[in-house]
């Protein structure tokens, strides 16, 4: 004869917990209670918001792989076409040398692009609304390193 276990359930009145080897019941276990089932935590988001993040993502790496190339491409001619004022400084400590410059630029992609992958994931509507800011300033970069 098997031996059965009975546990009552804080919580459930009246639910059992049925352990055993090879006892099957016919009453459903507590895993299978609706009232046990875990709800969804994040909210549904649309495909459009989701298919409209990941454009602007994959846009936004994009043009930062396009400004790090270019970097490397004229790294020769960086101290007089350089703009950007932090970039100047970290070529002038590294000695006119390009691999600080493109090091930190990678890294900083990194960090942006997964804070934006965790931004949408627990508010999607603000990790769309900063998503698509930071791309038109990436576009406004691509405009000014292509046609400036």
């Amino acid at each position: 004869m098997s031996s059965v276990l009975e546990v009552s359930v804080p919580g459930s009145p009246g639910a059992v917990l049925m352990l055993s080897r090879g006892l099957t019941t016919n009453r459903p276990s507590i895993w299978e209670d609706p009232r046990f089932q875990t709800p969804a935590i994040r909210p549904t988001v649309p495909p459009r918001q989701v298919g409209l993040f990941a454009v602007l993502w994959v846009a936004i790496g994009l043009v930062s792989a396009y400004d790090t190339y270019l970097t490397v491409r004229f790294q020769e001619s960086l101290n007089v076409m350089e703009c950007n004022p932090i970039a100047l400084w970290l070529l002038a400590y590294d000695e006119w040398s390009a691999a600080t410059l493109v090091g930190l630029k990678f890294l900083g992609s990194m960090v942006v692009l997964g804070a934006l992958c965790l931004c949408f994931w627990f508010r999607p509507h603000w990790g769309l609304v900063v998503t698509l800011s930071i791309a038109l300033l990436q576009g406004s970069l691509l405009a000014f390193l292509t046609l400036g």
